[in-house]
């Protein structure tokens, strides 16, 4: 069961029940159901994208020869940035 209260994720955190199966669809195709123009997506300029860790999933779900916003900002782990010390 998805909970959605803060004090219900708070609770399920403590008893170890934390998580949540949820639907998954591809950005594009979230698009195309909402009926959003392929111009409608450029005339929206920026993207910001945060979704803990599965920014690359999401970017793999954007036909981007048809979804092109001009600027995506996402977010990515320390983890994952290569430092030349």
């Amino acid at each position: 069961m998805c909970r959605t209260s803060s004090a219900d994720v708070e609770a399920d955190v403590e008893d170890g029940q934390a998580g949540c199966n949820v639907q998954v669809v591809a950005l594009s195709e979230l698009l195309d159901d909402l009926k959003i123009t392929e111009e409608e997506v450029r005339d929206t300029h920026f993207w910001s994208i945060d979704v803990e860790g599965n920014e690359l999933q999401v970017l793999r779900g954007v036909d981007f020869s048809r979804h092109r916003p001009r600027f995506v900002l996402i977010e990515v782990p320390a983890s994952c940035i290569q430092t030349n010390h």
